[in-house]
């Protein structure tokens, strides 16, 4: 019993490591409860020293992590550097027995030296390197072949490495699509979004470098419709981003005005235009290469306007200025020259546009572009001009070989540059003659046009002017009639009031006043149409093919003094320009024969 009083163990209760802990705590409470709080301060800092030791083992890892990173990248700069060295050294003057050493020559030596490398890492670093530089000039098949195998499994570790792989793949999706391999162009630009968006997330400046690439992937797969609602969105995004390099801002807005200008939105082209040259010029000099593509695009827009003089300046300081800070050659110049055939084109220097077209279509061969849509274009750019000339067996001959070229890449029927060329297609062939033809394709395309852009697109009111201009040479006033009001609607709604076509409209008008025996109401409408164009500074060809049409009427009217006189104005410029064979030229020709006018 005093053992029980004094909380011992007894006799009587099995002796457990429990019990007998149970009655040590109960004779020495005090003693118990402070070693009891001494134990749990001893395991919260053994705790927290381990959970610090945990913590400097993960830092010492990460800080491993990057030390690896940075020895690797300044291992593979090493090697990079290394691999030039000795590339640019085999291709130096003591060595090529050569005194000058151009960047062609670098660039090839460089491509030699790159099975010599056994580092995968540094070969497709050096493969995407010259990929890049045979891209700047213009050597697009030698790019295309080194930026595949450039980018092939190569897997970012850090967003230093997936920024600059997905800049690459921008540039391999550009490639792609020159070449005509949209699909793999779209899937390109899509990885590199991705690498961006996995590394880079809430970077305003890589998002609209996506955009941008995905817009075009989208305009070179014939889809402008999206292509001009990424433009935007990337335009609008980098508006508000400062830090947007400027070469890509000039890029897009370059690239939207061309979309713009295209689609016949003229005035909206000019506008994103002078928001692109407001920019550049406040970041850049005047001799800045971004200047060169804001000038094309203006030009391209400026002739969608309808100024085809003020474009040919435009178009011209662009030549000038490539080949002063870029080049004289190359894919870009390339592009200058055909943009530049086709305002001269306009202009009604036929002879001068055949030869750049023909100048255009060989650099574009010499660069290796193989793109179906962009060889096919070159065959109808070559066929507006000799149509515009007269020669229309020559000109459907260039419109086969396009639709030959577009059928040999896969061109869907439905492919906006593909519809486009039938719509040139189809009015050589009512110049020709072949009327049937040029209305059941001129009919199929406007009902195609309506399901894919809208009835209220520029391209929709083009096939509709179009149908106009062959019911007009069928002197078909009562299909033609109604078709030029609706046309008249649609392009008031697209262009402003002092475009060229409403001229062109007028002369439309007489022609069906003609027809319907209206001599009065048709002479009305060609001198408020030669009014029109001289007040305007209208292209020397248009206002002469008006002149002779007015030369007609006055005829007609038993005025043969003044159809004279015209005439003496008109035909100069009509053979200076046109082929005996061209229609106006031709009625023309017949008119001043029948005055005795053949000089």
């Amino acid at each position: 019993m005093a053992r029980y009083r004094e909380r011992r163990p007894v006799r009587a209760a099995r002796w457990t490591r429990r019990y007998r802990l149970r009655k040590f705590v109960a004779r020495n409470r005090v003693a118990f409860a402070a070693g009891l709080v001494a134990v749990v301060v001893l395991a919260g800092f053994v705790w927290r020293l381990q959970a610090e030791r945990d913590r400097s083992a993960l830092a010492e890892a990460a800080a491993e992590r990057a030390q690896k990173a940075a020895e690797r990248d300044a291992a593979s700069a090493r090697a990079s550097l290394d691999f030039l060295s000795a590339a640019f050294s085999a291709a130096a003057p003591e060595y090529t027995l050569s005194r000058e050493v151009s960047v062609r020559s670098l660039l090839d030596a460089a491509r030699a030296q790159l099975d010599t490398q056994a580092d995968p890492v540094v070969v497709r670093t050096m493969q995407r390197l010259l990929g890049n530089l045979y891209s700047e000039l213009g050597e697009t098949a030698i790019a295309l072949e080194l930026m595949r195998a450039g980018v092939a499994g190569a897997e970012p570790v850090n967003t230093g490495e997936a920024l600059r792989l997905a800049d690459d793949l921008d540039n391999y999706s550009s490639l792609l699509g020159t070449n005509g391999d949209n699909q793999t162009a779209l899937a390109a630009a899509q990885t590199a979004q991705h690498w961006r968006v996995r590394f880079a997330p809430g970077n305003a400046v890589e998002q609209v470098r996506s955009l941008y690439v995905i817009a075009m992937t989208h305009h070179r797969s014939g889809d402008d419709t999206t292509a001009i609602m990424r433009l935007r969105e990337a335009l609008a995004l980098a508006e508000k981003t400062a830090s947007v390099p400027e070469d890509i801002y000039a890029d897009m807005s370059a690239a939207l005005a061309e979309l713009l200008a295209t689609s016949g939105d003229g005035e909206a082209a000019l506008a994103v235009v002078a928001r692109g040259l407001r920019r550049v010029d406040a970041e850049r000099p005047a001799e800045a290469p971004e200047h060169v593509k804001l000038f094309r695009a203006k030009a391209n827009a400026l002739r969608a306007a309808g100024d085809a003089g003020a474009a040919e300046a435009a178009l011209r300081e662009a030549i000038a200025l490539q080949a002063r800070v870029v080049a004289p050659g190359g894919a870009r110049m390339m592009a200058l020259n055909n943009d530049l055939a086709l305002v001269l084109n306009d202009l009604g220097r036929y002879r001068e546009a055949a030869e750049l077209l023909r100048v255009s279509d060989r650099q574009m061969a010499a660069a290796g572009i193989v793109d179906p849509v962009e060889r096919a274009t070159s065959h109808v750019n070559i066929a507006g001009v000799l149509e515009n000339a007269g020669d229309y067996p020559a000109a459907l001959a260039e419109s086969a070989a396009a639709q030959r070229v577009f059928d040999a890449g896969g061109i869907i029927a439905d492919h906006q540059a593909r519809r486009r060329s039938e719509r040139s297609q189809a009015r050589t062939f009512a110049l020709a003659g072949q009327f049937e033809r040029a209305a059941a394709m001129l009919t199929d395309l406007r009902s195609r046009c309506a399901r894919i852009e809208g009835q209220d697109s520029g391209e929709y009111a083009m096939l509709t002017w179009q149908l106009v201009v062959l019911a007009r040479q069928k002197h078909d006033p009562a299909s033609g009639s109604p078709l030029l009001a609706e046309s008249e609607r649609r392009w008031r709604a697209l262009l402003p009031a002092e475009h060229p076509i409403f001229l062109h409209m007028r002369r439309a008008r007489a022609a069906f006043a003609l027809d319907n025996g209206d001599i009065a109401g048709a002479a009305r409408e060609l001198e408020a149409a030669v009014a029109g164009f001289e007040a305007g500074g209208a292209l020397p060809i248009d206002l002469a093919i008006t002149r002779s049409e007015l030369a007609q009427i006055r005829f007609r009217q038993n005025r043969s003094g003044d159809a004279r006189a015209l005439l003496k104005q008109t035909m100069p410029v009509l053979r200076t320009s046109l082929l005996p064979g061209e229609v106006s030229r031709a009625a023309a020709e017949s008119l001043a024969a029948r005055l005795g006018e053949t000089g």
